[in-house]
C-alpha cells in the first residue's frame, strides 16, 4: 500500500513538471481563455442553475489554470491557490472539467460552443494521463514464467 502511496504523490510532483515549456503553458493559457470565456457570458445567465455552474466552472478553471501562469511568473501573491493547483493531478484536472462540462450541456445544449476551449483543455489533460502511463513496466508480465501457479497444478 505504501508503494502505491509513494507513486502517486511521485506522480503528483512530476506530471507537469517534466512536459516541455510549451505544454505546461499552452495548457495554461487555454484554460485561462476558457475560463475568462465562461465567467463573461455566464454573468447574465446567473438567474439560472446552468449559468450559476458555469460561473462556477469558470472561477475553478481559473483557480487551477490561472495559477499555473501565476507560477510561472513567480507572483507571490497567489501563493496558497499555485499550491492547490499543485496538487491537482491531470486526472483529476480531467474529471472536474469533464463533470461540469457534460452536466453544463445537458442542461443547456447551447452552451456547448461557450465550453469548447474547457473542452478542450480537458482533452489535453487527458492526452497528459495517458502519457504519464506508458511505461516500460507496462510490458512486463505480472507474474514471472518461473514463479509456480497460485493454485497449483495439482
Amino acid at each position: 500500500m505504501e508503494s502505491v502511496l509513494q507513486s502517486v504523490a511521485e506522480a503528483q510532483l512530476s506530471e507537469m513538471a517534466k512536459q516541455p515549456w510549451y505544454i505546461r503553458w499552452g495548457i495554461s493559457i487555454l484554460g485561462t481563455f476558457a475560463a475568462l470565456i465562461l465567467i463573461l457570458t455566464s454573468i447574465t445567465e446567473i438567474a439560472h442553475i446552468y449559468g450559476l455552474l458555469s460561473l462556477g466552472f469558470g472561477f475553478i478553471l481559473f483557480a487551477f489554470e490561472g495559477t499555473a501562469l501565476a507560477k510561472g511568473f513567480n507572483w507571490t501573491f497567489c501563493g496558497i491557490l499555485v499550491d492547490l493547483g499543485d496538487k491537482a493531478t491531470p486526472l483529476i484536472r480531467m474529471v472536474v472539467y469533464a463533470a461540469l462540462s457534460v452536466t453544463i450541456i445537458v442542461m443547456k445544449f447551447s452552451k456547448i460552443f461557450v465550453l469548447l476551449p474547457a473542452m478542450s483543455t480537458c482533452a489535453a489533460y487527458f492526452y497528459l494521463f495517458l502519457l504519464n502511463r506508458e511505461t516500460p513496466s507496462d510490458e512486463e508480465p505480472v507474474v514471472a514464467k518461473d514463479e509456480p501457479e497460485p493454485f497449483g497444478d495439482a
